[in-house]
This record gives C-alpha cells, sequence and structure tokens, in this order.
C-alpha cells in the first residue's frame, strides 16, 4: 500500500473534463505526486474559521509606517 498523504484545498473552477483534476505544482510537490498519478478525492464540510493571525514571512513588511505607501 501506499502511504497517505492528505491536504484540505479549495476548488477554483470546475473547468476540468470528467475524471480529471487539475492541481497546482505547489499542491503536487506537497503531495508528493507525478504529472498522471492516480489520486483519491472526497468532499468535506469544514467549520467556518473565527480568527486568523497573520504573519510576514520578512521583517520588512513589519517595518513600514504607512501600508498606503506600499
Amino acid at each position: 500500500t501506499w502511504p497517505q498523504r492528505k491536504s484540505f484545498v479549495g476548488v477554483e473552477e470546475f473547468s476540468a473534463e470528467p475524471g480529471t483534476c487539475m492541481i497546482s505544482v505547489f499542491l503536487m510537490n506537497t503531495l508528493m505526486l507525478a504529472e498522471g498519478d492516480t489520486v483519491s478525492l472526497k468532499t468535506a464540510h469544514l467549520p467556518k474559521g473565527k480568527e486568523v493571525t497573520i504573519q510576514p514571512h520578512q521583517y520588512e513588511f513589519v517595518e513600514f509606517t504607512d501600508a498606503k505607501q506600499m
């Protein structure tokens, strides 16, 4: 058996051919998939979030004083 790898994602659009799922290279890398691999998909109803904590990737984003100037 293959190891199970999971990810939760949203759907951007429903335009692929039936039986086909187009996903980003980022998600393919995250799930260690190669083009043409077979995957199993299922829907999940997740509760809406109540808060989010955002952390900058670089300190420079914290240093500016007026966001409108960026």
